[in-house]
């Protein structure tokens, strides 16, 4: 268990709030002669707090066959993912509806579950040559990712794309008018997509990409060298074998890097009077498939150690 008392921010010095959206979102201004982007890192007054849990089964037994299975459980939530080397990205990458004072969140490294299993049979087939076979299960829940709109900057200055996604009641709500192109063209379908989520702000990292599994496959055998007491030993790897198997297995995934913009607000009236001006709908996922890491490959190698 571990808990951090104060969360970082990055606040921009170059903004001040100057009103409220009519769902209760600031609206901040750029301050005349403040220049642009003038960040300061400073400490949140808002807690961060890790729990994390791991625990590990291990046993051998004497015939060759040895098992493992690890179980890790993480809760951990922060103000600030810092995401890149620079503070600006930093900034410009957390996705919010408050720049100046952004709220705990889970992180977004987090892997809430995840499953490591190891498999292996050593047995001696040729003289005393050990043959090895190893079996690795990988399996871990999906990292966490956010729904956004676009406010072309409607809200705050550089905040185009991170601004929390607001959930209607309904068609009717106070809160947001719909352009004459949503109700015609995404009405339905933004309907089907709010239908069982609590109207208001969504959370910041409040949905999973999908979960990714995998087997790994590494076979070893020792080989006599012309050396006394000299050994090799021949490996073969096969990353991802769960894919060798089927081209449907062993999908790997994480979240999209960026935020997923959901709704884009219209460009030359984004906000009526304070209610949301919504112009279209976007579908979309924050599940991000790993090309590359979901194929199978095999490795080959020759190892000698000299003593």
């Amino acid at each position: 268990y571990t808990k951090l008392q104060k969360g970082v921010k990055y606040v921009d010095m170059s903004q001040e709030k100057t009103g409220e959206t009519l769902a209760g979102a600031p609206i901040y201004t750029a301050i005349a002669g403040a220049g642009e982007g003038n960040l300061m890192l400073t400490n949140s007054d808002v807690d961060s707090e890790s729990h994390i849990l791991s625990l590990v089964f291990k046993k051998d037994f004497d015939w060759g066959l040895g098992l493992m299975l690890g179980y890790a459980y993480t809760d951990s939530n922060d103000v600030s993912p810092m995401t890149s080397f620079t503070g600006d990205s930093s900034f410009n990458n957390l996705a919010t509806n408050d720049i100046n004072s952004p709220i705990s969140a889970p992180s977004n490294y987090q892997v809430k579950n995840r499953l490591t299993m190891q498999a292996s049979y050593a047995h001696e087939f040729f003289g005393d040559n050990t043959t090895r076979f190893t079996l690795v299960g990988i399996y871990g829940d999906g990292q966490p990712g956010t729904y956004t709109m676009t406010s072309e900057d409607a809200m705050q200055v550089g905040f185009s794309d991170r601004h929390l996604l607001y959930i209607p009641t309904g068609l009717s709500d106070p809160n947001v008018v719909f352009s004459d192109n949503f109700l015609a063209n995404d009405a339905a379908d933004f309907l089907e997509f709010i239908e069982g989520r609590n109207s208001g702000f969504v959370s910041r990292n409040s949905v999973s990409s999908h979960s990714s599994a995998r087997l790994d496959l590494r076979v070893d055998q020792e080989l006599p060298l012309f050396v006394d007491g000299l050994k090799a030993r021949l490996f073969m790897k096969i990353y991802n074998f769960t894919n060798m198997l089927n081209g449907d297995w062993g999908r790997q995934y994480d979240a999209e890097f960026s935020s997923i913009s959901i709704i884009s607000l219209d460009e030359d009236n984004p906000l009526i009077n304070g209610a949301y001006h919504y112009d279209s709908f976007n579908d979309g996922s924050v599940t991000d498939l790993q090309e590359f890491s979901s194929l199978w490959q095999i490795r080959l190698g020759l190892e000698i150690n000299f003593r």
